[in-house]
């Protein structure tokens, strides 16, 4: 993960729990390759199953900011 997040130079955190050791994966009914839309809080604000559902949402989020 350290290496593709170097190669692609990702401006947000990247975080990984390899075994679910914080039950993430769980209580969000997601398998262990999912992504997740976290707020400046913290708080998880989208489980997208696909890159096309987190630019939708994305969309939403930043279309009052243009």
């Amino acid at each position: 993960m350290r290496k593709a997040v170097e190669r692609h130079a990702f401006p947000w955190p990247c975080l990984v729990d390899l075994d679910d050791e914080f039950g993430v994966f769980r209580k969000h009914g997601t398998q262990n390759m999912a992504l997740f839309l976290i707020d400046r809080d913290g708080t998880i604000i989208a489980v997208p199953n696909s890159i096309d559902e987190l630019k939708a949402k994305l969309e939403e989020i930043f279309h009052d900011n243009k």
